[in-house]
């Protein structure tokens, strides 16, 4: 019911903003949310720009049981089976490794965020839920081209665009086939916001006057 939300970079974003929010889309929750920013397509002229700033935030995350230290950004995955879920995704020998791509020498389920570069949209990193701190970035060269790839999955709960172009903005927006569209954010909601999904993302949706729906009787009577 989660996915492979797709997050875009766009040439004209604020990069500072756009990198680090990035970043926190997928790795917020340690990657184990079914809205991750998991698919991050960057347009190739900042592509390697965009991965320099993500893999010099990544060594600054702490990682370890918040238990034992409240300052730990980041936790452990679940459970041992996710945690062998997650380490075959990365011993599949798919893209490049960027920051992490092991599983960290301690007591625990803990992986480090871990970013792969170079990665295909016929690979497992791109069509496959991994819900663990892995982020897929692949370039892209347009809007058309970004906007196919995007919207080739089973899954539509959520999607996010950067940019600081209005038109492209609501072009992207109302393009994407997703529940929920971000805009040079992540995450943000309300509980007049509704929320859900399209495609194998789920039906109905929760919070707003959408919400209510789901505990209404409809009665329809016919009269000759």
């Amino acid at each position: 019911m989660g996915g492979k939300a797709a997050n875009i970079i766009f040439d004209d974003a604020d990069l500072d903003k756009a990198i680090a929010g990035a970043f926190w889309a997928n790795f917020g929750n340690n990657g184990q949310s079914c809205t991750a920013g998991s698919r991050l397509f960057v347009h190739k002229s900042i592509y390697d720009k965009v991965l320099d700033g993500l893999a010099a935030i990544a060594p600054t995350v702490s990682v370890g049981p918040g238990l034992d230290d409240p300052a730990h950004d980041l936790g452990p995955v679940i459970s041992q089976t996710q945690l062998s879920k997650v380490l075959g995704f990365l011993q599949g020998g798919e893209g490049r490794v960027v920051t992490g791509g092991a599983r960290l020498d301690r007591d625990g389920w803990f992986v480090p965020p871990t970013i792969i570069a170079d990665v295909s949209d016929d690979m497992r990193l791109a069509r496959e839920e991994v819900f663990g701190p892995v982020l897929a970035v692949l370039p892209f060269e347009g809007e058309d081209d970004v906007l196919g790839r995007a919207n080739a999955s089973p899954y539509g709960l959520a999607a996010g665009l950067w940019s600081r172009d209005v038109s492209r903005v609501r072009r992207i927006a109302d393009r994407l086939q997703a529940g929920t569209v971000w805009v040079n954010c992540w995450g943000d909601t309300d509980a007049a916001a509704p929320f859900g999904g399209v495609k194998q993302s789920g039906y109905g949706r929760e919070m707003g006057r959408e919400a209510i729906s789901l505990y209404t009787q409809t009665k329809c009577v016919w009269i000759n």
